[in-house]
């Protein structure tokens, strides 16, 4: 009786787990370069007797899909998205983080910036400034802002060998655990955004599997 109520409550955590999960990836259905997250769990097989053996699961925490949402044209020359692995670094008071949320500006000492006005970082790690004088700019794949021919910077795009080292922080921003290495398949495309890459028919059939799941414990 006790193991039979202990797997009930153990499939009901599971249940609710990936509920939440779910909840949160349509709530972020129309957040900019959101990545849709499922929980990733691992079978534990545990005996209970000579001749009894119980399965049940471990959680391994949440399994981002790293998949490329699609781009959204906006005609925007300061709107970057990134085809391929790969994430803009920023500046922050709390460090440097990680984003695939390109809707940048201009902030008043003319540096580009996100929404947040952190600072978007350069391959020379510093702050990338666009001269007022500058006039239209122009990216190419590799992230190098041009203005007529004139080289202002390039951007910083790194990758990490692990994406679950990621942490989500506030805003979009992503923290890492581990340092950045160079992400020479990412191509930096401009005037788009790139769009969530939730599938909501997909986290809605989710949802309904879940609902009968909790229904049969």
């Amino acid at each position: 009786m006790e193991t039979t109520m202990f797997l009930a409550i153990a499939r009901q955590s599971v249940l609710r787990r990936e509920m939440d999960a779910v909840a949160n990836n349509l709530a972020n259905a129309n957040t900019t370069g959101y990545k849709s997250q499922s929980p990733l769990f691992r079978e534990v097989l545990s005996k209970t007797s000579p001749t009894e053996t119980i399965s049940n699961v471990l959680d391994q925490g949440m399994m981002t899909n790293t998949t490329d949402g699609p781009l959204k044209n906006t005609d925007n020359n300061y709107d970057f998205g990134i085809r391929g692995g790969g994430y803009f670094a920023v500046q922050t008071p709390s460090g440097e983080r990680y984003t695939r949320n390109g809707n940048f500006k201009l902030d008043s000492a003319s540096r580009l910036v996100t929404q947040m006005d952190n600072g978007v970082l350069g391959a020379d790690n510093r702050p990338i400034t666009i001269p007022p004088n500058a006039g239209e700019i122009r990216v190419t794949g590799d992230g190098t802002i041009l203005a007529g021919t004139q080289v202002i910077g390039q951007m910083k795009v790194v990758g990490f060998t692990n994406d679950r080292a990621l942490k989500r922080g506030p805003n979009s921003l992503m923290i890492a655990n581990e340092q950045p290495q160079p992400a020479p398949q990412a191509k930096v495309v401009q005037g788009v955004i790139e769009e969530s890459n939730v599938v909501p028919m997909f986290e809605l059939a989710r949802m309904t599997e879940v609902e009968i799941g909790r229904a049969h414990v």
